[in-house]
């Protein structure tokens, strides 16, 4: 039996028909307009809000983060989806917890 283990262990594929936060599908959605060609800015702000918060949008996709930049992996997210987890008020409040 074969067991080569991919150098990184891959979270779930990606699916360019949900959204990539909030994992609901894009069309028919009540969450307004979305972007299916987003820029290389808009992806880099959900990655570094993704690596701040350590969440599960962070688990979903950190593992494909290079593929994401380069545009070899296409996604896609709801414009309220990604206002509202990159939003510097969002930021400051997730990452202001207490410290030990």
């Amino acid at each position: 039996m074969d067991s080569e283990e991919p150098h990184v262990k891959r979270s779930r594929v990606l699916d360019p028909s949900q959204c990539i936060i909030c994992l609901v599908p894009l069309v028919g959605s009540t969450k307004g307009p979305y972007m299916k060609a987003p820029t290389a800015v808009g992806l880099q702000s959900i990655l570094d809000a993704a690596q701040l918060q350590r969440d599960s949008v962070y688990f979903n996709i950190w593992s494909h983060s290079e593929e994401i930049l380069n545009f070899q992996c296409k996604v896609s997210y709801h414009k309220s989806c990604r206002a509202k987890y990159t939003s510097k008020t969002n930021l400051a409040y997730k990452t202001d917890e207490p410290k030990s």
